[in-house]
């Protein structure tokens, strides 16, 4: 039966300030975060070791999914966005042999993406912390389109009034409360009741490396992985991520994720500041599009004055300028448009600027948050 998780959400008081994180949030607080170009190189590198191994240490169906990587078009290999899209799809000149074997590899790589994340080093600039204990501090709520853990790291690094009842729970607690939503963990059945209002609330528009649910089931259950381990999981698990596929409506068909999403939807529309780290709403992510229009869209033009967005990203960001001169809201561009290493035409990513002063991240904490921090 479809559990209503919107229902429960009426209950808590929607904070006047959002927070929504891309992949540039991540890169900034550990420039060892894995861009899709090196994701892409990465899952090539193993595959390459896999596939002309000169012993026989891997098990033959990982060995044949490998081996068949190398028959794609180097085109699709080198796009991990267009390979992902590709497998997926069940395209119409596909035999049922070549759809059994695609997603076959699609779900093997969607495992070493998963790995990449969960090993990658929790490492946190410690200039960055305060923004965790601001948001402890407020119980913001958090929109990731992140499946990464350096969220809730960066959460758990810093003060909050929530330690001591964490702590209570056994297996990495913390996480599961951050998410605010009853889910059950896959090897104990242990539902998670609302017992803070102002909890700050994580919610995850593209899953998250410690979710799994059965593949080819019919049912919508996502579960919590405490560990987010994927060595130890039950047989027909798999992590419960939306990969960078150019299609993604079939994964938003879980009632899972499309109540996160309503969620989303509610908390823009009852916010004040939105602040905008490291997403660049790119027009091909139709989704993430609609959802700022319709959060921001505002019947009553004295509410709409009063919302304010904050762009924290490398470059001013053309598509959040146009969500707003539609809206009559407020945009504030904290960027390195004056930062001499800056170059416009290129998207250098955030460890080409890690000695600048004007880096934007900094700039943020230092000139929004770290005031109302004081107050």
């Amino acid at each position: 039966m479809k559990q209503d998780l919107t229902k429960q959400y009426k209950e808590l008081d929607f904070n006047e300030d959002v927070f929504i994180f891309g992949a540039g949030f991540s890169k900034a607080l550990n420039p060892k975060y894995p861009t899709l170009k090196e994701l892409s190189e990465q899952i090539e590198k193993n595959y390459k070791m896999i596939a002309f191994a000169e012993h026989d240490g891997f098990d033959k169906p990982t060995s044949m999914v490998a081996k068949y990587y190398f028959t794609l078009p180097p085109k699709i290999r080198n796009n991990i966005e267009h390979l992902l899209t590709y497998l997926y799809a069940e395209f119409p000149w596909k035999t049922n042999t070549e759809r059994n074997i695609d997603k076959a590899l699609y779900y093997d790589i969607l495992y070493r993406i998963s790995y990449c994340f969960t090993y990658q080093t929790n490492e946190i600039k410690e200039e960055y912390l305060k923004l965790g204990e601001y948001i402890n501090k407020t119980g913001s709520t958090c929109i990731t389109f992140n499946y990464d853990l350096l969220l809730e790291n960066l959460l758990q690094k810093t003060p909050s009034d929530f330690v001591a009842f964490s702590s209570e729970r056994n297996v990495n607690p913390i996480n599961k409360q951050y998410y605010q939503i009853p889910m059950e963990t896959f090897d104990a059945k242990d539902y998670l009741k609302l017992e803070s209002n102002n909890f700050p609330k994580i919610l995850k528009l593209h899953g998250s490396i410690n979710w799994i649910y059965k593949a080819n089931s019919d049912t919508n259950r996502i579960l919590f992985n405490p560990s987010a381990s994927n060595y130890a999981l039950p047989s027909g698990y798999s992590p419960f991520i939306i990969p960078p596929v150019t299609d993604k409506t079939l994964f938003y068909k879980n009632s899972y994720i499309s109540q996160i999403w309503q969620i989303a939807k509610n908390s823009l529309q009852n916010a004040n500041n939105i602040y905008v780290i490291g997403y660049s709403f790119p027009e091909t992510d139709l989704s993430a599009n609609f959802l700022m229009n319709f959060g921001l869209q505002e019947e009553n033009l004295n509410k709409a004055l009063s919302k304010k967005i904050y762009n924290i990203n490398l470059k001013p960001n053309n598509q959040l300028s146009k969500f707003c001169k539609s809206t009559n809201v407020g945009i504030e561009e904290i960027s390195c448009k004056e930062c001499k290493i800056f170059k416009p035409n290129k998207n250098l990513p955030c460890i080409e600027c890690e000695n600048c002063k004007n880096m934007p991240m900094d700039k943020f904490i230092k000139n929004i948050i770290t005031p109302k921090l004081k107050k």
